[in-house]
């Protein structure tokens, strides 16, 4: 029931231009990247937006499914917990394949990617493997993305404050790069480094 309002509100605001404030910052940027999940939570709000600011300044797309954060397993079939498998598995230093996403039954990824590209934006999906935004780190290091798109994450729960999931943890791992704030409704602001 989530993802259908989910879907409903995005094709509403479809029809309404982003802000030229954003577009104008964004604007010369080759990677924009954004988090995604399989459930209506917070962290989900930032794909479609990004999409269609993507989409708006012509950038690529990269995608981190953060459900799959974990400090105890891997989503992925090789690497340290999955060693004895090879190919078309990756091991996290990379975008994943389509096949792989399909081998690992993350069909929810395949379904945004296609959604991504049927809007014209060229997009990857990459597979968090650390708790919290830890996740943020590891997505920072290996992708030379120029703009992040991430939720408020500006009145987190007390687990989330304990494990650290909240806008100045994210603003201190931006190195300089733009940060965008996805609202629920689908607004996108450039983030003042200031609390509300």
């Amino acid at each position: 029931m989530t993802q259908n309002t989910e879907r409903d509100a995005a094709a509403i605001r479809a029809n309404e231009p982003l802000d030229p404030d954003v577009i104008a910052a964004v604007r010369g940027a080759r990677v924009i990247g954004a988090p995604t999940t399989n459930a209506g939570d917070a962290w989900s709000w930032a794909r479609r937006p990004a999409v269609a600011l993507a989409k708006s300044v012509g950038a690529r797309l990269i995608l981190g499914d953060v459900s799959t954060r974990s400090a105890w397993t891997t989503p992925y079939g090789s690497g340290a917990f999955g060693a004895d498998r090879g190919e078309p598995y990756s091991d996290g230093t990379t975008l994943v394949a389509k096949e792989e996403l399909a081998l690992l039954g993350r069909d929810y990824l395949l379904d945004q990617l296609h959604e991504a590209e049927a809007d014209g934006v060229e997009a990857g999906a990459w597979l968090a493997d650390r708790p919290g935004v830890l996740a943020l780190d590891r997505f920072l290091e290996l992708f030379d993305v120029d703009a992040l798109v991430v939720p408020p994450l500006d009145h987190p729960g007390l687990g989330d404050r304990i494990s650290g999931d909240n806008i100045r943890a994210v603003r201190s791992r931006m190195s300089g790069r733009l940060l965008l704030v996805a609202g629920e409704d689908g607004s996108l602001t450039i983030d003042d480094g200031t609390d509300t």
